[in-house]
């Protein structure tokens, strides 16, 4: 059985069953791209919305998708500005964490162990509200 807390379904390494693999997103970026028989501009092309609590594959599937050079960011209205606040601001509701990074979630400290210069989910392409319809959220959110 598996021991560890948090979300089982989550991969604890990229290499281990990372469900959103390249081949899935190249064949989102295909899917996404206006019809090729048709006069659509590059604006008529799909839009690919992804929506995550763990900021590690937020930043992993940003990265693959642009990666890929077919897609790019468009910048959000509500910009996430401090991650860090937001985990302390969700921290103090759940009853934890005071100070700055006090309220992260266990897999972001891991994360931030092994890579202390990681790329953060902050910024203008980073929604700090939710993108997603609360039935199309996933079951976690």
């Amino acid at each position: 059985a598996d021991t560890r807390s948090g979300n089982s379904q989550l991969p604890t390494s990229i290499g281990s069953g990372f469900m959103v693999s390249r081949g899935l997103l190249e064949l989102i970026s295909v899917l996404l791209l206006p019809k090729s028989n048709s006069a659509h501009s590059k604006d008529d092309a799909g839009v690919f919305l992804f929506q995550t609590k763990c900021e590690d594959v937020a930043v992993r599937v940003k990265t693959d998708c642009l990666s890929l050079r077919t897609m790019e960011c468009i910048p959000c209205k509500c910009p996430v500005k401090n991650i860090d606040r937001i985990y302390d601001d969700n921290g103090k509701r759940e009853g934890k964490g005071n100070g700055i990074g006090k309220g992260r979630p266990k897999r972001v400290e891991e994360w931030m162990k092994i890579d202390p210069c990681a790329e953060r989910a902050e910024g203008k392409m980073w929604s700090s509200i939710p993108l997603l319809p609360t039935k199309g959220r996933p079951e976690t959110e």
